[in-house]
């Protein structure tokens, strides 16, 4: 994928929501299936606020987003709604420091819609760079080269070209692609007066550091059995490009990896020998056949944010029940273009006749009571849970989201159930 389509499958454009032609105040930029990533001021001025208001916007606080450059068939852009997550506030400092803000969607993006990695880079000294803003009503693109960081941490850009676009208001929170990386590099978070040329950008060290929960790794790269790209026929090549390495480098990295694959071979011979000796005679290998029992207990009442489900059956040994929840049409069935959310898994109860899946997160805990979920037990081996805990791109409550289940053919649904959101919106605990 080109830099300018991994860029503009990303950007969001934030809107004050408060007019009834939503202006645009900034840019966001999609890092994870439902979560993206701007600066604090832009979303104090989209919800009215001071500029460096410091109180945390509430989960009645809804910031409304669109991702202009990517269009439906129709030709326009769907609205989406966002707020701002829980440990994800963090408003400009009298320093110059902080100006994060972490957003969760409370609608699913678009399908072509696909999130960038922030790259922690430091040396970026005279690399030249592009980014996306809107100091123009329908939106411009601008260019500039890279210099050092200033006291703050905020590294500079200059606009040399007397006849380019500045950054200016308008461009805040927007990704800054680095055309040598080719990456994204952080966020621009303020500017100088025209006059200086000058802007400033949010290294991504910088905003690891101030949430530790920033990816590593770009969901849509992960392998098809586990999180899958939020647009599978659209998945961005690895960066390390075998055309690009030396012929000794191009050896020596096929003679590891058929060393691993070896070495991994004979380990797993070695652990099936040892489980073959230490099985009981006549037993079997525990397979999804053996789960025909688990199913939900009847919800009959409405389900709050921080949800528990019960269920009947015997989890298999070696086996995993994880737990998935996702939009639900009229007729009970999927949505058929909506995300799946990853929730973690069930655990037996203490008698072992039954399980229990805690502190499920169902929904965004803002107005969504009245609504619907569908709400998944996926019967899966240990390996292919701890892969999937393990590629998940967030940590709880929102672990991460997929296009569809893992596709592996000891992976299915043993039971699921439509729920009804009710008006109860307290967090798990840690959300």
């Amino acid at each position: 994928m080109s830099a300018q389509n991994q860029l503009t499958s990303a950007l969001l454009r934030v809107r004050i929501s408060s007019v009834r032609t939503p202006s645009p105040v900034g840019v966001a930029v999609l890092v994870g299936g439902r979560t993206a990533l701007t600066c604090a001021h832009v979303v104090n001025c989209a919800l009215g606020r001071a500029k460096t208001a410091q109180e945390p916007p509430t989960a009645d606080d809804v910031i409304s987003l669109d991702m202009p450059l990517l269009t439906t068939g129709e030709g326009h852009c769907r609205a989406l709604r966002a707020v701002v997550s829980d440990q994800g506030w963090f408003p400009l400092q009298d320093d110059q420091r902080g100006d994060l803000a972490v957003l969760h969607l409370l609608d699913a993006p678009p399908p072509q819609a696909s999130p960038v990695l922030i790259h922690r880079a430091r040396d970026l000294w005279g690399h030249p760079c592009r980014v996306y803003g809107y100091s123009m009503r329908d939106g411009a693109w601008a260019s500039g080269i890279m210099r050092d960081r200033q006291d703050a941490g905020l590294l500079q850009i200059e606009f040399a070209r007397p006849d380019g676009i500045l950054v200016a208001e308008g461009f805040s929170g927007s990704p800054v692609w680095d055309e040598q990386e080719q990456a994204v590099v952080g966020l621009t978070t303020a500017a100088l007066a025209p006059a200086r040329r000058t802007a400033y950008l949010l290294p991504g060290d910088e905003i690891a550091q101030l949430w530790p929960d920033l990816p590593e790794h770009v969901p849509t790269e992960l392998p098809q059995r586990a999180l899958l790209p939020l647009d599978a026929s659209d998945t961005p090549k690895s960066r390390l490009r075998m055309g690009r390495l030396s012929k000794r480098m191009r050896w020596i990295l096929l003679a590891a990896a058929v060393a691993v694959f070896c070495a991994c071979g004979l380990l797993v011979l070695h652990l099936s020998q040892v489980s073959d000796q230490s099985r009981a005679p006549g037993a079997t290998r525990p397979t999804t056949t053996t789960a025909a029992g688990i199913r939900f207990n009847p919800v009959t009442s409405g389900v709050p944010h921080c949800a528990t489900f019960t269920g009947t059956g015997v989890i298999p040994e070696g086996f995993d029940v994880a737990i998935f929840d996702t939009d639900v049409e009229a007729n009970g069935e999927a949505a058929p273009d909506a995300l799946i959310n990853f929730d973690g898994n069930a655990v037996p109860t203490s008698d072992g006749h039954g399980w229990v899946a805690s502190e499920k997160t169902i929904g965004s805990g803002s107005g969504d009571a009245g609504e619907r979920a569908l709400i998944m037990a996926v019967l899966m081996p240990h390996e292919e849970y701890n892969l999937l805990r393990q590629q998940a791109p967030h940590a709880k409550p929102y672990w991460g989201a997929m296009k569809r289940l893992p596709d592996s053919p000891q992976v299915r649904v043993v039971d699921q159930i439509v729920v009804t959101r009710n008006d109860s919106n307290a967090p798990c605990p840690g959300q």
